[in-house]
């Protein structure tokens, strides 16, 4: 995960953080990743994800921690990040009107 959305979120930074495991709801269709939900559990945080991720690395993820959702956009390699204040009333309006990855 890029290091800026880490900050963003304040999850715990340690040299080393040990994941424990990660929990996904997705379906693959026509080269898109959609994942439902999805969570990842580390020794000392829980991040939640859902969204969608083109198989060559384009993404339109959320991902939450602690009420905090962050809007990831763009490339893998070097996404756009957009915090979602208040993301029970934004990330709706954030889904419906930003733009969308091409389907194949």
């Amino acid at each position: 995960m890029n290091f800026r959305v880490v900050g963003v979120l304040g999850l715990p930074r340690r040299k080393y953080s040990t994941i424990e495991g990660a929990e996904f709801s997705f379906l693959i269709e026509r080269g898109l990743l959609y994942v439902e939900s999805g969570a990842i559990h580390a020794e000392n945080y829980e991040l939640g994800l859902r969204g969608i991720v083109d198989l060559d690395g384009a993404c339109d993820l959320e991902a939450s921690y602690r009420g905090t959702t962050v809007a990831i956009r763009g490339n893998l390699s070097d996404p756009e990040e957009v915090v979602l204040p208040f993301d029970v009333v934004t990330a709706p309006f954030d889904r419906m009107y930003r733009t969308k990855l091409r389907h194949p």
